[in-house]
This record gives C-alpha cells, structure tokens and sequence, in this order.
C-alpha cells in the first residue's frame, strides 16, 4: 500500500505542478470573497450552521476536520472556488458508452490456431470481459443429460445441422448467469445463418468483430504442436477446419468489413506482440469505467449519498481541495464532515431546482498498464442563485441572538411545513467552473472492473 500510493503521488505530480498557478489565484479569490468573516472551529461530528458576512450577505456554513476550521460561503458567487465534495452536484452532461442498455459483445474469430483463446483470456484478465465460447456450451449442453441436450446430441450423430437458435440461447442464458455486461464470444458467428439469427434472437448486434489473421502455415504448426488430446488435430482434419473456415466463417468477416466494424490483429507473432496489439481496442473500455465511476461518484455527491460515495473511496484517500485551506488531507473523516453538514441545511421549497453539475472535456489516462487512472476534467456546477436562509419566526431564539443582518431578507418556500430554518434562492442563476483531478486505482471483484478514489484535488 505504501508504494502504491507513493505511486500516486508521483504520477500526479505534474498535474499537481501545473494546477499551482490556478490554487493560487482561487486562494486568493477566496481571500478577497471572505476577508473579515469570523473564523470558528467545530467539533469534528458538529453540523452547526454559523454565519460568515460576504458581499452577497449573511450566509455561510462553518465546517472543520483533523484540526482544521474555516468559515466559508455555501453557495458562492461565479469564480469563486467552493463546491466540496459532499455539497450537492450531479454528474449530469458525461454519458461515456453506448446509449441503449445492451451488453457490449465482441465477436472474436479467427482460423483454428490463431490463437483466439489464450488472448481471450488475457482480456478477461484486464478488461473484466465475459469470455464465452459457443462451442463450449454446445458441448457442455449435450453432456448435461438433458432432453434438450439428448436431443442435440442426435441430431449431430446423425449428421444434422444444429439450429442456430439452440446455440443463440445457450449464449443468451449464460451471459444473463454471468453477471456481467461486457461479452467475448469466441469462435462465433460461424456463417451468415449464424449471424443472422443472433441479431433476430437477441435484438441487437456485436460492438465490433475481433478478428486475428494468421497464415495458414502458421497455425498449421500451432495445432500440431500443441499436444491438447483433440482427435481433430491431424493434419487432414486440421485442413479440412482451414476449409470450413475460409467457405462459412470468412464472408462474416467480409460483411462486418463492409460495416466498418472488424479490427484485425495480425496473430502470427508471439502471443505477448499480439496481446500488445490487442490491447489498444480494448483500452476505451477500461477508460469508459473510470468515467462511469466518477460519474458514480458526482451522482451520490448530488444525492447525499453518503454509503455510496464512502464505497467508492480508498481508506487511504488523500485530497487537496479549497475547503482544507492548503492542506493536504488524508482519510475519510473530512469528507463525512462535509456530507453531514450538507445534510443539515435547512430544507427548500420543491419548486427550486437542484444544484446541477456537468463534466466537460473529461480526459482518462490509463496508468501502470491500467492499474490505475488519472481522470481530469472541468466541472461545470449550476446554481439557481445565492442561497439564503430565512428565520423561523420572529420569536425564534436563534433569530434573537443572531448579528443584525443575519436573516437577509428572502420571500419563505411556498411548499414548506418546517417550524425551523428553511433556505430560498435569489437572484440569477450562476455557473462556476472548476478543474479536479482524480486517481482512481482498481479494484476488481466479481463483477468485474471496479475502482477505488485514491486521491482527488480541486484547483
């Protein structure tokens, strides 16, 4: 763990570097936005509300953790530099990926020999892909002692063509056992009839055709030296698969290739030059999951969500951010502060529209051979207005022992019943931009890719 977030800190040095002019410039912003608000330090578990004047008025949250204390604005005007983790932002405007709800599936053909396996495993080893091979399951099928399976068995003993249906809905029941949402089927479509049915059974396409082209010689040699106990690795039957495969499964590849939509590996290297090769088709993929996870992660920041933000944080967090002050801080205490004391505003009237985050020009650079991630973008964070709190009542103690000033002016929520504080939006909507950084590190599981945040930093 050591070196790895010693790892981290080195490769977001330069990120770091190039981002000191712009925490300069928002400290001073922020400097000049609260100069003579009154500091005051909290209890760490504290979601006191205090006030801190600014040149909107009276209105402010006071937040501290790890012995750091400062006052600062809640909803801030244009360029200023709040919007912590924690107060209310959506990952709305960044949709990485395909817009239906359809699992991606890769075609992955290839002449026997060629080497479709052993790379298949590779990606299902980085990628957290779903490796399936139709002929697999037909034959795990007709073992099975079913009657579906018996009955398949017959047919292929007496010479008859198995309906592609029966493999289509193996492959359908086994990608909804899996779990999973991203699919290699190997050594499928075999013929045009093949892929004519999956589309008509599945309702929808492969993403793309892996295709890996090797000589024949080549994977000749392959087959015959690879001593697995198949009875069809002799060389007449071998030439015979070769036959087969150039007649049935070559024009599926010469009609993905009228769609645009093979990506052919050149197989006849050594299985670490083409894997080399492999990867860079499939490294969208893994970028597309970090962003998902940010995504992930905005959206709980917006809903308040404290379980889900905590699950995607590494224990080990380090962030630097506005609202530390300049201060790097370490742990998760910090930022369960901040969600506590989002949660302790005062409610609004529903009629007010939510604050709405949208990330633009994310940029994903896969680190360590995709260990980990370093996400960069600018969020754009929409506010209905400067957010003011309203008093109770004129009898409220709190109003009695609040400075004069403290209740600024501000018409109550129409749809409000609460007897405490309530909160109402003036003025005219505003946009702040800010940059933030992201480390993510990962952390698959059953289910396949996942991240952990390892660091995080606001300039």
């Amino acid at each position: 763990m050591f070196n790895a977030r010693r790892n981290v800190f080195q490769l977001t040095s330069r990120v770091l570097t190039a981002s000191r002019e712009a925490a300069q410039t928002c400290a001073k912003s922020t400097f000049a936005t609260h100069r003579g608000a009154a500091l005051e330090v909290a209890p760490l578990n504290s979601t006191k509300l205090s006030s801190v004047k600014n040149g909107q008025g009276w209105t402010a949250l006071t937040f501290a953790a790890a012995g750091l204390a400062a006052a600062a604005s809640q909803m801030s005007p244009v360029g200023d530099c709040a919007g912590g983790e924690g107060k209310g932002s959506a990952a709305a405007g960044l949709k990485p990926g395909k817009a239906s709800a359809n699992p991606t599936v890769v075609f992955v053909l290839g002449g026997p020999g060629a080497g479709k396996g052993t790379q298949c495993s590779n990606i299902v080893r980085d990628y957290g892909f779903c490796h399936l091979s139709a002929g697999d399951l037909l034959r795990a099928h007709m073992k099975s002692g079913s009657k579906d399976g018996n009955m398949v068995a017959e047919m292929i003993k007496n010479g008859q063509i198995v309906p592609s249906e029966v493999t289509i809905l193996l492959l359908q029941k086994a990608m909804k056992e899996s779990g999973k949402d991203k699919f290699l089927i190997d050594g499928f479509p075999r013929n045009a009839e093949n892929r004519d049915a999956f589309e008509k059974v599945m309702g929808f396409d492969c993403d793309f055709v892996l295709f890996f082209d090797c000589p024949e010689d080549v994977m000749e040699t392959r087959l015959l030296g690879r001593n697995e106990g198949r009875t069809d690795d002799n060389i007449e039957s071998i030439r015979k698969r070769f036959k087969v495969f150039i007649e049935s499964s070559m024009p599926v590849v010469q009609y993905y290739e009228s769609l645009g939509k093979v990506n052919r590996v050149i197989a006849n290297k050594s299985p670490e030059a083409v894997y080399a090769d492999t990867k860079k088709l499939f490294d969208p993929y893994l970028k597309e999951s970090a962003l998902k996870a940010t995504t992930k992660l905005l959206a709980s920041i917006d809903a308040s969500d404290w379980d889900t933000y905590r699950g995607l944080l590494d224990s080990g967090l380090t962030a630097f951010e506005p609202e530390a002050k300049g201060h790097l801080v370490e742990g998760i205490p910090f930022h369960q502060y901040l969600f506590a004391q989002a949660q302790a505003l005062p409610p609004t009237s529903s009629k007010i529209p939510p604050v709405m985050s949208t990330m633009s020009t994310p940029k994903v650079t896969l680190l360590g051979g995709g260990s980990s991630a370093l996400v960069t973008y600018t969020r754009l964070i929409q506010r209905p207005g400067a957010m003011l709190i309203n008093p109770p009542s004129e009898s409220d103690e709190t109003s009695k022992q609040s400075p004069p000033g403290w209740w600024h002016p501000a018409p109550q929520p129409q749809t409000s019943t609460s007897s405490g504080p309530t909160a109402s939006f003036v003025g005219p909507p505003t946009t702040q931009s800010v940059q933030e950084t992201r480390v993510w590190e990962r952390c698959d599981d059953s289910s396949g890719v996942a991240w952990k945040l390892m660091h995080f930093h606001r300039s």
